[in-house]
């Protein structure tokens, strides 16, 4: 089987699908859906985080891992190191990782986690169809019609009759509780960029699922799609914010929250409640 060419970050200056590490993929200085969610706090949380990128957390770590090893479980095998060591920072940490050099260490607490979680994708006979005859972890670019900003989205996969699925760790896959993380996390931008990057390749896009699984036991698993109206809020939001983008540059001011005092109205659910 011939090997999949890995494309490096300065390789990429037009629209296309590319194979990329993620080291690679976040190196290129595209616009993506972290950078737009960002300037909904405000337009100087936008700028200080283009300059101070986020670290990665254990849960950022988690849902990392186990990406690859149930989308890509051959370079999870190569990537990752497990050692019975319970401590980050410890001496004995410190020389496993430097006889396992380039790779990333993990415990072995967590290994088992990430196992146990793709174990219950593997055993979903709905699940293993739905991530079957596609391809996983494109990198995809193109740059937005209206800005002419370039674009970058990191798909998890996606299939030639036009369905996309996002794979997304969480505490809770329950309908309402997701429905807050959808809200939380806008899910809406996301769902409607990522759809837009892969037209822009003249890909089918027919639904764009997110497939959600619990981090603890039983590790249970829930499929759901948005609906038009919330897409479209999502797609008007970030052409909104992509605009904002190019005005703060041009101007080159990125304010931050407003300097007026501002009045906070209880809500009704607060205000019609009885105190103990």
């Amino acid at each position: 089987m011939t090997k999949e060419k890995l494309f490096k970050a300065k390789e990429i200056t037009k629209t296309g699908m590319y194979k990329m590490t993620d080291e690679e993929y976040f190196a290129h200085p595209a616009q993506h859906n972290s950078g737009i969610t960002a300037m909904l706090k405000s337009p100087f949380y936008y700028n200080w985080r283009k300059q101070h990128p986020r670290k990665t957390t254990p849960e950022m770590m988690l849902g990392r891992l186990v990406h690859q090893a149930f989308l890509e479980p051959d370079v999870y095998a190569n990537e990752i190191a497990i050692t019975d060591c319970k401590k980050r920072g410890t001496k004995k940490w410190e020389a496993f990782e430097d006889a396992n050099p380039g790779k990333i260490v993990i415990k072995d607490d967590d290994a088992r986690q990430v196992d146990n979680m793709v174990d219950s994708l593997n055993s979903k006979e709905h699940i293993k169809r739905l991530f079957s005859k596609g391809i996983a972890e494109q990198a995809v670019f193109w740059f937005e019609e209206t800005t002419g900003i370039m674009m970058k989205a990191k798909v998890d996969y996606y299939r030639e009759d036009g369905i996309v699925v996002d794979l997304k760790t969480t505490l809770s896959a329950e309908k309402h509780a997701f429905t807050k993380s959808v809200q939380k996390y806008r899910y809406d931008i996301q769902d409607a960029l990522y759809s837009e990057g892969l037209r822009a390749n003249k890909k089918l896009v027919k639904v764009f699922i997110f497939c959600c699984i619990e981090k603890h036991v039983p590790f249970e698993i829930a499929l759901y799609r948005l609906d038009a109206p919330l897409i479209e809020r999502g797609r008007m939001d970030y052409k909104s914010i992509l605009e904002k983008i190019n005005e703060c540059g041009v101007q080159k001011s990125w304010p931050g929250y407003s300097e007026k005092v501002q009045t906070i109205e209880g809500e009704k659910w607060f205000l019609d409640k009885e105190m103990l």
